[in-house]
């Protein structure tokens, strides 16, 4: 059995992904929906790896939240059910629940913020 997982952030590094998920496959961009990227959260582990600095104020992580008509880039892959409980304490600071998605028509395309509708 296998999990599908969509990410943004360092999950968009499909190395990155590999490094808690070494069987992760179908690696691919979409676009999540009904959803809005910010920068609303520290995790202990910035603090704990020397990620923040607190003195530029550079200390937030990338998030999402629910948004009506809201969607952005991300990636999608899926996980054996066995390597789920690596990827959940990688991204313990997350609440990780269902969310829908397309995949991009063209890998190349470029996201864009529609500043008329935020």
């Amino acid at each position: 059995q296998t999990m599908t997982v969509l990410g943004f952030g360092s999950l968009m590094s499909e190395s990155s992904v590999r490094s808690t998920t070494p069987s992760m496959r179908n690696f691919r961009y979409v676009r999540i929906l009904g959803h809005r990227r910010v920068f609303a959260h520290t995790p202990p582990i910035f603090y704990e790896n020397g990620i923040a600095k607190a003195d530029t104020l550079e200390v937030a992580s990338l998030s999402a939240e629910p948004c009506e008509g809201g969607e952005f880039c991300g990636v999608a892959f899926e996980i054996p059910a066995d390597e789920w409980p690596a990827f959940v304490e990688r991204e313990d600071e997350y609440i990780l629940k269902p969310s829908p998605f397309v995949a991009l028509e063209n890998p190349a395309s470029l996201c864009e913020v529609d500043y008329g509708t935020q």
